[in-house]
């Protein structure tokens, strides 16, 4: 089968956060990759190998994002990371539909939180999150 290969850029953007060091690029790194991995298997039930990079982070005002929740700081930090997805399949995977299957894994508030939760569980860097977006900008 032909190998397929799929880029994206996710932007992430948690509250109350300004900066993360390197051990915990690399958590979020690996975190973003199985969640990215698990969500495209589930859908598609293929072997896909899916790698990510973190590209950028630059504080942002998150109050702007979050107008109907309490308690958020209003400075937080934008994440730019590139994911890479390879799949050798029969079945030729439109860029679109695994877009769209991604941002699902991260569409429900109950996604995002599992997802950051799981973060500060990795690295105590993430330990002050209330809340994130993500935006997949292709």
């Amino acid at each position: 089968f032909p190998l397929q290969e799929r880029d994206f850029f996710l932007v992430l953007q948690f509250d109350d956060l300004t900066e993360i060091p390197g051990r915990a690029i690399t958590k979020l790194e690996e975190l973003t990759s199985k969640t990215v991995e698990d969500a495209l298997m589930d859908a598609y039930d293929d072997d896909f190998k899916v790698s990510t990079n973190m590209k950028s982070q630059a504080s942002f005002d998150f109050g702007s994002l979050a107008q109907d929740r309490r308690r958020l700081q209003t400075l937080g930090l934008e994440i730019g990371v590139e994911v890479f997805v390879e799949v050798r399949s029969g079945v030729i995977y439109e860029k679109n539909d695994a877009r769209d299957i991604i941002a699902k894994a991260f569409d429900t508030e109950a996604e995002r939180r599992a997802f950051f939760d799981e973060l500060q569980t990795m690295d105590s860097s993430f330990r002050r999150i209330n809340a994130m977006e993500i935006t997949i900008n292709n």
